[in-house]
């Protein structure tokens, strides 16, 4: 099944946040505003990786401290996204918490999406930063939110294939 018949059409298909722990509320506020707008939903995706949390060793602490972390990452990610549910009550939201790297996630989900949106890239948001591997490589629009004392990149693009 392609991901476009998984989805629906392209117009029906969701906004897609990445919804880090570090994402600014400005970045959520807008990935809610463009869904609200569109009348589509909306996927707030929570990556996480823990290189100590092994389901490879189905051990008993491995399994407590992987249901553990689940658990706090499910939590954070609905606190998070609280506020923003309460001012858009018509954005039906759908929290998509994983153990993958962000950026593989992101891309994977990004082909059955409308938009993605982007918080700035965490440290200098060099080439090989996720957010802009995804700008670079996304299958549908990408929006990086910059934070209010971000400045652009040095090609002054925030925005790429938005349309």
């Amino acid at each position: 099944m392609s991901a476009r018949a998984a989805t629906g059409t392209r117009e029906t298909a969701p906004v897609l946040l990445a919804a880090g722990p570090g994402s600014p509320a400005q970045t959520v506020e807008f990935a809610f505003g463009e869904a609200d707008r569109r009348g589509v939903p909306l996927w707030a995706v929570r990556a996480w990786w823990d290189p100590d949390v092994d389901l490879g060793r189905p051990e008993d602490a491995h399994l407590a401290r992987w249901d553990a972390v689940c658990r706090r990452e499910s939590d954070d990610l609905t606190a998070q996204l609280s506020a923003a549910v309460c001012r858009y009550p018509g954005v039906a939201v759908r929290p998509v918490v994983v153990n993958d790297h962000p950026a593989a996630v992101l891309a994977a989900l990004a082909a059955r999406a409308q938009l993605l949106v982007l918080g700035p890239p965490a440290g200098d948001g060099g080439d090989s930063s996720p957010a802009s591997v995804l700008v670079r490589t996304a299958p549908c629009p990408v929006v990086v939110v910059p934070s209010p004392l971000s400045r652009p990149t040095a090609a002054g693009r925030l925005a790429a294939g938005v349309r």
